[in-house]
């Protein structure tokens, strides 16, 4: 059974629950317990599919690619998000291997396909420069990277990234 055959599944429930109540039928609460479970896996399966596109999509970019890591989010804490890494390049035989690590509002996604991007960009220019041995890159999403520190629709505090902090409590750091 594939993601998209439990996804047709959940949708029928969630369909024939939701025409039922437009009827005037009252759910039982078994069939309200069914119809939260579908709609929610359902959701699941949407989102699941779309990484499994984005890392697909990731892929094929390049005949030189290798998956190195898939781990589907469990939704622990920690592990709220697909964690997923992509390589440009043999990372067992490379000489040189550079990995990037992005940070907040990334996601496999949103972003796996544009960081695949960016390490075949990054390893084809260190190939043209460097001209000594073989280069690989990736691209790690290998972990639940934060989103962007807002409450409600006001900006969260950002001062702790500026200099002032550096300057107002470590004398020996703000001579620098």
């Amino acid at each position: 059974q594939t993601c998209t055959d439990d996804n047709m599944k959940y949708n029928n429930i969630v369909s024939k629950y939701i025409q039922d109540k437009k009827n005037g039928k009252e759910l039982s609460q078994e069939e309200e317990d069914e119809l939260n479970f579908a709609t929610h896996e359902s959701l699941v399966t949407d989102k699941r599919l779309k990484e499994l596109e984005a890392i697909k999509n990731s892929l094929n970019k390049s005949n030189d690619t290798q998956l190195l890591l898939y781990d589907p989010a469990t939704g622990e804490n920690g592990h709220e998000l697909t964690h997923a890494a992509i390589s440009i390049g043999n990372v067992d035989t490379a000489d040189h291997v550079a990995t990037y690590v992005p940070g907040m509002t990334t996601n496999v996604t949103d972003s796996m396909e544009n960081i695949t991007n960016d390490m075949s960009n990054m390893r084809d220019e260190a190939k043209a420069t460097s001209g000594v041995g073989s280069v690989a890159t990736i691209g790690w999403i290998g972990y639940d990277c934060p989103p962007l520190p807002i409450d409600g629709h006001n900006f969260g505090d950002f001062s702790v990234g500026g200099t002032g902090e550096v300057h107002g409590r470590h004398s020996r750091l703000a001579k620098c």
